[in-house]
């Protein structure tokens, strides 16, 4: 498991770090649990990812397709915070109000009802299973 690998290091440095767990999945055939919010370096380093809100997954599949075309307002929203080096902003995603407490959180309400553009009634009561996508992805909403 790593655990923001690339945090504070140079950007020089932040691609050539992670490139050490690659070689080695690929020589040994391990994988591999990496927690990071730095998503400039996700798709360049690892094929598949989980996508997770207040504990709960939201959205999987290959990077590649999970950030080019988000399908839950969480991701969407993630993927419209990340800053461009050529200052174009993807259409920004704002989650109204506060993130629910996580510690104890209704298990049946979805975590991100009250805060979602697309939320609706039901969303307070059942938790959005997750679905599958054409692509391999899977997401908590759509």
């Amino acid at each position: 498991m790593l655990d923001e690998p690339t945090v504070a290091l140079d950007v020089s440095v932040q691609v050539t770090i992670p490139q050490f767990p690659v070689a080695l999945r690929e020589t040994l055939g391990i994988s591999y649990v990496v927690v990071i919010d730095d998503l400039n370096v996700v798709p360049l380093l690892w094929d598949c990812v989980v996508v997770m809100y207040l504990g709960r997954i939201v959205g999987v599949g290959p990077a590649h397709a999970v950030f080019g075309a988000p399908l839950h307002p969480h991701t969407r929203g993630l993927v419209a915070a990340v800053p461009r080096l050529d200052g174009v902003r993807a259409d920004a995603l704002r989650l109204a109000g506060d993130p629910k407490r996580p510690i104890d959180p209704d298990p049946n309400a979805c975590r991100l009802h009250g805060r979602c553009p697309a939320g609706i009634d039901r969303c307070g009561v059942e938790m959005p299973p997750l679905r599958r996508f054409p692509g391999g992805r899977e997401a908590a909403c759509r």
